[in-house]
């Protein structure tokens, strides 16, 4: 039951946060908790619940040794059953009431949910850091014009601002799926063996009334608002298709600006940091390469692939309740997490320390503004009556067989000297730029 020391996400990647998050004795003192928060919830509805049991789980709740959970499961082949005996060993008043009613589902469910939950704060908390960075940047350069790339080839000019702000757009839309999920996340609460709540009715001598009344205190109890009302012996788990999909989203957003960067690095435009002392290359002693981008890109491609073992689970659980969810849930839904955390570091850290090359920036525009005043050309000679298809075949022929031809490029701006005009390129790019800044504000306010 120890940690996995070998795991990069948790030795390398992730924040400790995250870790303590998922880790193994936080799971299992979550586990505790909840027997604790059952059986105080019962004594409340009426089970003869002596006190001192209850004191004694409270005393006893962070006192686990694993080695000793460790050694019982393997007599038992049976986690939970193992990690019973062991509370009720320290708790022997309250030996006979720990797991009341319950099922195995009751710890591992719950917990999960919990471990989701604050997964899911500690994230939107990361990006909502990310984009109030995403929001300076935009405000920075709104108005600096930039050459447009469409399939990777120089096309109209945008602005760096613009650019941002696509990035920014991206995450906004996470952060809209996140806020839903996150208030859309319910406890499992004690269901039972199929989800009837049959044994825990028992334990109320029948009387049904006190079965939502206990849910809904357990849920109080660990912060949730809504309480799952009909399941299997699990909660669906379409819940956690639901959460892998954003934790998917967003690393997905991550790795079009990491690629993104990635692309302007290589035209000398946009970098990332690169410390004073740090090493490119082991053989190459220039190289700059772009490394934390290219980690974002390799960690979300790990986290995209994760996503689908959820949505399988979801689609082939069986009826009330399979076990073949529940080895593959133990690695996806951490994971998951905490390579989302690390994407989510690395992106607020290449947004700290990025480097924009104006000076570089400048000479590609003016290189390709003769290319880029093509389609204004085109415009502005309709608009005058003239032939647009006309214009369109003498360009096509100037720009693909004598693209130097300086002479001909004189002659058009005089002829169409708007089109030359840097300002009319960038189109309303400021002013798109300012208005999804104010409802990136409104979002995260």
């Amino acid at each position: 039951m120890t940690e996995d020391l070998n795991n990069p996400l948790a030795y390398r990647y992730s924040s400790k946060e995250m870790r303590d998050n998922f880790s193994v004795m936080r799971r299992y003192q979550l586990w505790r908790r909840l027997w604790l928060e059952l059986a105080k919830s019962q004594k409340k509805l009426g089970v003869k619940i002596d006190q001192k049991a209850i004191t004694e789980m409270q005393n006893n709740l962070d006192k686990i040794n694993l080695k000793k959970a460790e050694k019982i499961e393997q007599q038992t082949n049976h986690e939970v059953v193992a990690h019973i005996r062991l509370f009720g060993e320290q708790c022997p008043h309250a030996s006979k009431i720990i797991h009341l009613g319950a099922t195995s589902a009751f710890v591992m469910d719950n917990a999960d949910l919990i471990q989701i939950r604050d997964g899911l704060q500690i994230l939107k908390s990361k990006l909502t850091e990310t984009i109030k960075l995403l929001i300076e940047r935009c405000a920075q350069y709104k108005e600096l014009p930039v050459v447009g790339y469409t399939h990777f080839q120089p096309a109209q000019f945008t602005t760096l601002g613009k650019r941002f702000s696509l990035w920014l757009q991206d995450l906004l839309n996470d952060l809209s799926l996140m806020n839903f999920v996150t208030n859309e996340l319910p406890f499992l609460g004690s269901k039972g063996a199929v989800g009837t709540q049959a044994t825990q009715l028992s334990v109320f001598d029948f009387n049904r009334s006190k079965l939502k009344l206990l849910d809904e205190m357990l849920a109080t109890a660990f912060g949730f608002k809504k309480v799952v009302i009909s399941s299997g012996q699990t909660y669906s788990r379409q819940i956690d298709s639901r959460v892998a999909y954003l934790l998917s989203s967003i690393t997905q957003s991550a790795s079009k600006f990491s690629n993104d960067l990635r692309l302007l690095q290589h035209t000398n435009e946009v970098m990332e940091p690169f410390g004073k002392d740090q090493v490119g290359s082991s053989a190459m002693p220039y190289k700059q390469n772009p490394v934390l981008s290219e980690r974002i890109t390799s960690l979300a491609r790990y986290t995209i692939s994760l996503s689908q073992f959820c949505h399988f689970t979801h689609a082939t659980q069986w009826l009330e309740r399979s076990l073949d969810d529940s080895a593959g849930r133990r690695v996806a839904i951490p994971q998951s997490f905490m390579a989302t955390d690390a994407i989510l570091k690395l992106y607020e850290r290449i947004l700290k320390g990025i480097f924009v090359n104006k000076e570089m920036i400048q000479n590609r525009v003016y290189e390709h503004l003769p290319i880029a005043a093509s389609e204004f050309i085109m415009s502005l000679s309709a608009m005058k009556g003239q032939n647009r298809q006309e214009w369109h075949e003498k360009l096509r022929n100037l720009y693909l067989n004598n693209p130097t031809d300086n002479t001909t490029i004189q002659e058009l701006k005089k002829l169409v000297p708007e089109a030359f005009d840097i300002k009319v390129h960038i189109g309303n790019a400021p002013q798109q730029v300012e208005e999804l800044i104010k409802e990136a504000k409104k979002l995260i306010s």
